[in-house]
């Protein structure tokens, strides 16, 4: 067309109409110029257009970038600060440790050990004195604790036997406390505590307390096999089954070990003071005092032993004797001082105690027993002197159809028992004791040195009417247990109310003190789950407020 055009602006117009037609030619070649190149300013807008668009996206994304960035350093700085402000705390907090006199250093270290458990090795990688103090110190290393199950272990070191050597030899010839803890948790490392304990044994004359944790009857046997010389110095022994970890099998064991050769390597001397079970089913303890028979002599260790603790923590199977010998075996504990035992009722169904049978146990200051049975078995015993008194624990009924024992009644146990040993209790925990207001006020009257009282019962009239604690006997004036300074009442079926809560905590605590006035209550325990906010402010600004729900009283 350009060319055409060129050709045809050479040619000399021959005529008028000729003229025309290239005028309009050249009219029309202008127009088409002109549409092309707005054809080309359109092409071009289009991809500046796009352009502009993608630089407005990237600076869209790098100012984001940079706020982001504006964030990151503001909390750095933020970070920085604080952490700066730490270090000059700390830096102070190291300059003062090396201040600390050697004679408070030394104390910081044993408190720390023997109070709080923590590792020596722990504060000996204080400092060089903190080092030098705790080293030179053996009364630091006589714990030793050899946890050889997975997870975390307070002293993993000991794991390996120079180090156990060397953690032995610091505590030059000081008694030792042993806790052995899941070291049959794999066969692998079953066969690994050979060494281990063969280092231990080196030290075997020195243990004083014995503590065995397992899963199994079986491993606690296995452990005991590898020590049986320890029972010679013991003075406290604990052997207690827990449960095994989610999903853990347990690795089978020598079918062909003889329970009763560890048994009779393994025996207590009197020189044993403490006993702790848990587990009576599966730990020796049936198998300790199965030799008991009237004809048979007593068990010498028995005499001397202070705390005897025996718990089945859900494992009731395999202790028939335990009830046959149990009044046997305490008759022979003439110095024990603490007693506690949790077992099954079906365990107990067999009455073989005779009724005419009663044992006094003249040191005993504390009793927990905490199955449904239990208020049958204190109507065995006489203690004279008992300070702490724990009936049953949450959940044991006495309602079974199978309970021999269905037409006794607790408050008939526990009244022949207090009028036979008139004991200077101070602290009172009844769970689920079927005694009814009349019997809980011939109970109270009698009870001038208690301190503690707690009672948790499935009905509320099994509650002592709180009123009768709140005012004065009308005709002497005296308070009833007028040491009374922590209380608690709980109820399955219902609360108590918190107005007569109230009443009775103000009752309790007047303002002005008289010479007739009793002791102030600091305590109250309560069913945090039945009272507002509002009520359990207003009984705050008495006494402390404690939940009732665990099962040990603050003497024990």
């Amino acid at each position: 067309m350009v060319l055409r055009a060129k050709k045809i602006t050479r040619l000399q117009p021959s005529s008028t109409h000729q003229q025309v037609r290239l005028s309009e030619a050249y009219h029309w070649f202008q127009l088409w110029r002109v549409l092309m190149d707005l054809h080309s300013a359109r092409a071009l807008l289009s991809e500046k257009t796009a352009v502009l668009e993608a630089l407005n996206e990237e600076i869209a994304v790098e100012e984001k970038r940079k706020r982001d960035v504006e964030r990151t350093i503001t909390s750095l700085r933020e970070r920085h600060e604080l952490l700066k402000a730490e270090v000059i705390s700390l830096r102070a907090a190291v300059a003062a440790v090396r201040r600390i006199p050697p004679e408070v250093l030394g104390e910081i270290c044993t408190l720390s050990v023997l109070c709080h458990q923590t590792p020596p090795l722990n504060l000996a990688s204080v400092n060089r004195t903190w080092y030098t103090t705790v080293i030179n110190m053996p009364e630091l290393w006589c714990r030793v604790e050899l946890d050889l199950g997975p997870g975390r272990k307070k002293q993993p070191g000991l794991t390996r036997p120079e180090n156990l050597e060397t953690y032995l030899a610091r505590s030059q010839h000081r008694p030792l406390t042993v806790l052995i803890q899941r070291a049959q948790s794999s066969p692998e490392m079953s066969r690994g505590t050979k060494h281990l304990f063969k280092v231990l044994r080196q030290s075997i004359q020195r243990w004083r307390s014995l503590y065995v944790i397992e899963d199994t009857d079986s491993k606690i046997f296995l452990t005991l096999s590898h020590i049986t010389d320890a029972s010679l110095s013991l003075e406290t022994l604990s052997l207690c089954l827990c449960s095994r970890a989610k999903g853990q099998k347990p690795f089978p064991t020598d079918p062909d070990m003889d329970v009763t050769e560890v048994l009779d390597d393994f025996q207590p001397t009197p020189q044993l003071k403490e006993l702790y079970f848990s587990g009576l089913a599966t730990v020796p303890f049936g198998s300790l005092i199965s030799e008991f028979d009237e004809s048979g002599p007593p068990l010498g260790w028995l005499s001397s032993i202070t705390t005897l603790t025996l718990r089945d923590g859900g494992w009731a199977d395999g202790i028939p004797e335990l009830s046959r010998n149990i009044l046997r075996m305490l008759k022979e504990t003439r110095h024990l001082q603490a007693f506690r035992l949790t077992s099954a009722d079906h365990c107990w169904l067999n009455d073989e105690w005779p009724e005419s049978t009663f044992v006094t146990l003249p040191a005993l200051q504390h009793l927990h027993i905490g199955f449904g049975l239990a208020t049958k078995l204190l109507d065995r015993i006489t203690t004279p002197i008992l300070q702490t008194l724990h009936l049953r624990e949450s959940g044991f009924t006495t309602s079974e159809e199978d309970n021999i024992f269905k037409d006794e009644k607790d408050a008939d146990h526990i009244r022949d028992f207090f009028e036979r040993s008139s004991p200077p209790l101070r602290a009172l925990r009844f769970v689920e004791v079927e005694m009814h207001h009349g019997d809980y006020k011939r109970l109270l009257l009698t009870l001038d040195r208690l301190e503690i009282l707690e009672i948790c019962s499935k009905a509320l009239m099994e509650i002592p009417s709180i009123a009768f604690l709140s005012s004065p006997l009308k005709n002497s004036g005296v308070w009833v247990c007028p040491q009374l300074r922590e209380a608690g009442f709980s109820s399955s079926s219902g609360k108590v109310s918190a107005s007569l809560l109230v009443s009775f905590l103000e009752a309790r605590n007047p303002d002005q003190s008289g010479t007739n006035a009793p002791s102030r209550l600091v305590k109250l325990g309560h069913d945090a789950k039945g009272y507002t906010k509002q009520e359990l402010e207003l009984m705050g600004r008495f006494v402390k407020l404690k939940k009732l729900t665990g099962n040990e009283l603050s003497l024990l």
